[in-house]
């Protein structure tokens, strides 16, 4: 057994990713801590079955927001209560660059302390960073790469890079796939939304921000002269309040709000066709693989993805749907008439085939073999 702090910068609410490596790694015989910081209406700590969580409580938390000179000293205060706190574990699993550059300084006081570097994104190119974050990364992503044992990377594109960019690191892939899980009622999300049976649901799920195609989407389907295709946005984000008032104004465009994680096959498996719309505006969303695309392979529905490295590679691999070849209006018009001429049963059976393979319970396995090659 290891004493293992899992770390993120965030309160740690929707955080999926590292809830299911937390709850694996403590079902696998470890004592594990999920480190995060107390922001909003949540508890400073929590029981989670097999985990526990300590959002450490910041005194600078007073100070204001979107102010560079603050921003650092918080970051300092958090890695000062990580370094008081954490550094007697025996491994730090870091989420994201910031997260390993906070274990290596830990490391620094304890040289024994192991850093496990789980990067969630191509780290030097995340959509949306400032030139500061974006050039800190790439000086010292190089060098606080050299303290981690192991790499995890989200996509075979971002491995590949990896490799490139640090061919001394141990880079394994460590997908960011879905529990298996039942679904008993397809017909939640239309009965929800009032929608008929002659209607197509599109649906788009997940983060509703800037850079995931959101605006290019509202605008074709606001386009439609009838309502026989419509597009349903599952989540929450910054450009909510945009797509409720599309939808008060065009019958084509409908918004349900973000579900439980163990709720959501019951959701997914209600829509037609699956959209994943990252724009290509970084590396970071270039080769991603979101979650979303494997959970509508769990639901067994056709996927229309933007034209992504690692997103058209899973589509058109096991011949699963269409790729948006031009993310304009007319490209996505394009893809959609396209995968409405698709044989939907025989898409129906390769998902059937496949999604036993493409099961968080299959990934976790790679996880603790990783973790039970760690030595002091």
């Amino acid at each position: 057994m290891k004493k293992i702090a899992v770390l993120v910068l965030n309160n740690f609410v929707n955080d999926n990713r590292v809830q299911k490596i937390a709850t694996s790694l403590g079902q696998a015989g470890h004592r594990v801590t999920v480190v995060a910081l107390l922001k909003g209406q949540v508890p400073e700590r929590e029981q989670h079955g097999s985990f526990n969580t300590h959002r450490i409580r910041l005194s600078t938390s007073r100070l204001p927001n979107k102010n560079k000179f603050f921003g650092a000293l918080k970051f300092l205060e958090f890695i000062f209560h990580v370094v008081r706190h954490y550094r007697s574990q025996d491994i730090i699993h870091c989420n994201d660059f910031e997260a390993m550059f906070v274990g290596v300084v830990a490391k620094l006081t304890r040289p024994s302390l192991i850093l496990v570097y789980d990067c969630h994104e191509y780290e030097r190119e995340r959509t949306g960073m400032n030139f500061i974050k974006k050039w800190s990364t790439r000086i010292f992503e190089p060098v606080v790469i050299r303290f981690a044992r192991q790499v995890f990377v989200v996509s075979e594109g971002i491995k590949k890079e990896y490799h490139r960019m640090y061919p001394h690191a141990k880079v394994d892939l460590l997908m960011n796939l879905p529990h298996i899980r039942s679904f008993s009622n397809r017909q939640v999300l239309r009965q929800y939304l009032h929608l008929r049976d002659d209607q197509h649901i599109f649906l788009y799920q997940g983060a509703l921000t800037m850079g995931r195609g959101i605006e290019t989407l509202i605008e074709t389907f606001a386009s439609f002269t009838d309502d026989r295709k419509v597009v349903v946005f599952m989540g929450y984000g910054p450009l909510t309040q945009r797509i409720i008032d599309a939808a008060q104004k065009h019958n084509t465009i409908h918004y349900h709000p973000a579900v439980a994680y163990e709720a959501i096959m019951d959701y997914t498996s209600g829509a037609d066709f699956g959209l994943n719309t990252p724009q290509n505006v970084s590396k970071s969303y270039y080769y991603c693989l979101p979650n979303k695309l494997f959970e509508y392979i769990h639901a067994e529905i056709p996927i229309i993805t933007n034209n992504l490295y690692d997103c058209r590679l899973l589509v058109e691999k096991h011949r699963i749907g269409t790729v948006i070849e031009e993310f304009t209006p007319k490209g996505i018009v394009d893809a959609i008439e396209a995968a409405e001429q698709l044989n939907r049963d025989e898409i129906k059976q390769r998902m059937a085939q496949i999604k036993a393979t493409y099961t968080w319970q299959n990934e976790e396995q790679k996880l603790i073999a990783a973790y039970a090659s760690l030595h002091a």
